[in-house]
């Protein structure tokens, strides 16, 4: 193992945070290794693992896979949980070495092939600064993107960035030197991470693209860590744009180029829409019976463009409670139980549909947001 604080200079940085990804993470490096020797050869690249003190065999894992390129393992300190965690890790390495190319990959991607390096450090190469993949995702992954926080930054902000919150980024150097000098509030440092560098992206003024990588196949995220999930990337999603109040008023529509744009293959498949039923007991608590009687009303109507303008309309009103509230954790488990049930009535709805179709609904739900955006 290599100690990387021995290295003066890289051209090349490619993370992967980690946590307890014993069975995949070898898989990931193989195949990054393959595509910086295919593409690459000739660069100054090294492979990080940052981790989060797994307990199973990730660490071990990943050092004895053999690579061309120097690797080495670097983790969080112990009883510093959070994906945020592992990424302060990697800027401050990436700042250390002054890599111009920089990217990330989860380390339970399944999907990864040797072209996703030079597909997601082209851009880089070419003078972008962050760069969002788009995948092909089944109509039942991904509910957190595509019913907040894709909506959300198009609706307020403009910006048709379909994947914010993906997990698989890449970053010039100058992004990484205005990511570090930052506030990382708590939730940044857990799952809001990814939120984090997208808004700060759109923020910072930074140039931004996205880059096509087909399907993604990769351990699917179960409601119980959805449960989690939610709060921690919707606290720091509301606290960006609240932040950053005056960009709303002339936020015009953008759609960052898109590289690399394929045909769409069949995505992985999932179906998780009974598990949402756990959490109507909660949220007919957190509502009241009339407010809950109401909402199911305008549910069982199943007019989509009622139940999409009333959704987004719905999450605008707590954006703006949320600003003044002195309870805002109680807000966000409010809110989560109103987004279970609003996912619920998706599922049922795209279960039938093509792929395409699906695609169809998600806009439709964008524009609403667009159409009832706040001022």
């Amino acid at each position: 193992m290599i100690d990387y604080k021995k290295i003066k200079k890289a051209d090349i940085v490619i993370g992967i945070p980690s946590y307890n990804e014993e069975n995949t993470i070898a898989f990931v490096v193989k195949q990054i290794d393959k595509g910086l020797i295919k593409y690459f050869p000739s660069k100054k690249a090294i492979i990080v693992n940052v981790d989060n003190n797994s307990s199973d065999k990730t660490a071990e894992n990943f050092l004895k896979t053999k690579t061309n390129f120097p690797k080495f393992y670097v983790s969080s300190d112990k009883g510093l949980k959070g994906k945020g965690y592992n990424f302060k890790n990697l800027f401050e390495i990436i700042n250390k070495v002054s890599s111009p190319i920089n990217l990330v990959f989860d380390a339970d991607l399944k999907s990864i092939t040797p072209e996703w390096i030079k597909k997601m450090a082209m851009p880089i190469i070419k003078g972008y600064d962050f760069v969002s993949p788009v995948y092909s995702r089944d109509k039942s992954e991904a509910l957190l993107t595509k019913h907040l926080c894709y909506p959300l930054i198009y609706g307020l902000l403009g910006f048709n960035i379909y994947q914010p919150i993906a997990g698989d980024f890449s970053f010039s150097l100058n992004f990484v030197k205005k990511v570090i000098t930052q506030k990382w509030t708590k939730n940044v440092l857990r799952y809001g991470i990814d939120i984090f560098l997208t808004t700060s992206a759109i923020f910072g003024n930074f140039k931004i693209c996205q880059v096509g990588l087909g399907k993604k196949h990769h351990r699917i995220t179960s409601v119980k860590s959805l449960d989690t999930m939610f709060e921690e990337v919707i606290d720091v999603l509301f606290f960006q744009l609240l932040k950053h109040k005056t960009f709303w008023k002339n936020a015009k529509i953008i759609t960052p180029e898109i590289f690399n744009k394929k045909t769409i293959k069949p995505p992985q498949e999932f179906n998780g829409k009974n598990e949402f039923f756990n959490y109507k007991k909660e949220l007919k608590k957190n509502l009241g019976k009339e407010n809950y009687r109401l909402m199911e009303k305008v549910y069982c109507f199943k007019d989509v463009n009622s139940i999409f303008n009333f959704w987004s309309q719905t999450v605008y009103n707590f954006i703006q409670t949320y600003e003044k509230s002195s309870e805002k954790e109680k807000l966000l488990r409010i809110l989560k139980t109103l987004a279970f049930r609003h996912f619920e009535f998706y599922l049922e709805l795209v279960k039938n549909l093509t792929y395409k179709e699906v695609e169809k609904i998600i806009s439709c739900q964008a524009v609403a947001f667009r159409n009832n955006r706040l001022k």
